[in-house]
């Protein structure tokens, strides 16, 4: 896949509205290029309108519209063989103007930290999200856990980890360590209970983590 045909998807891809073929396709071209930089933004404001957002059933009005747009769009007949480069752009025609949307947004965002207070069944939840031009971190706590994602933070050595902290009262309590994937991404959870009066930290600490922060954080609500 060329840099040209990976911009045009870029923006499904952030969405995960894109196919397997191409999802393997554009993590592997991504793997060896450095020129997306747009993608750590728009994984950034995907994840913010799924946490900003409140999420609602469509109205019978709206989920009317729908049908009627769908029964009225074509078929689109099978490409032929020697036309597969026009595939790509016929099928990736609406995204150039979502990622404007998202960048634009982005911009309105840009290095955005975030601490919402949810109130779900099992009582409340604390989610925080901070967000840099490279990358992207969102922890929730509810109950006795902490969940954490992150996106855009290079692989580490082997003698080395990142480090979620959470702050509370001033001092800084270890949550755990991880290291990314070679996507530079991480999600996993951590047997921590998050208070709603604290802030949270990523550091880079030797393997293995450190009782206290060794080095300045690199994502979080730390201020």
């Amino acid at each position: 896949m060329t840099c040209a045909q990976v911009d045009e998807l870029l923006a499904a891809f952030a969405l995960d509205a894109v196919t397997e073929d191409e999802r393997d396709a554009i993590v592997g071209h991504l793997e060896g290029c450095a020129l997306h930089e747009d993608l750590a933004e728009l994984r950034a404001v995907t994840l913010a309108l799924g946490v900003l957002a409140a999420e609602r059933e469509p109205s019978p009005a709206l989920e009317a519209r729908l049908a009627a747009r769908i029964a009225e769009r074509p078929e689109t007949p099978p490409a032929a063989a020697h036309g597969a480069s026009r595939t790509w752009a016929s099928r990736a025609r609406g995204w150039p103007a979502l990622a404007a949307a998202l960048a634009a947004l982005a911009v309105v965002l840009g290095g955005w930290s975030v601490l919402l207070q949810l109130d779900g069944e099992a009582g409340p939840s604390m989610v925080y999200v901070h967000e840099t031009a490279e990358a992207w971190m969102r922890v929730e706590g509810a109950g006795d856990t902490s969940d954490l994602a992150v996106a855009g933070l290079a692989r580490l050595s082997e003698a080395e980890a990142y480090q979620l902290w959470a702050i509370r009262d001033g001092e800084w309590l270890a949550v755990g360590t991880f290291n990314t994937n070679p996507e530079a991404r991480w999600q996993g959870e951590f047997a921590f209970a998050l208070e709603p009066s604290d802030r949270v930290a990523l550091t880079q600490e030797p393997a293995g983590g450190s009782t206290a922060p060794t080095s300045e954080p690199v994502l979080g609500t730390w201020r």
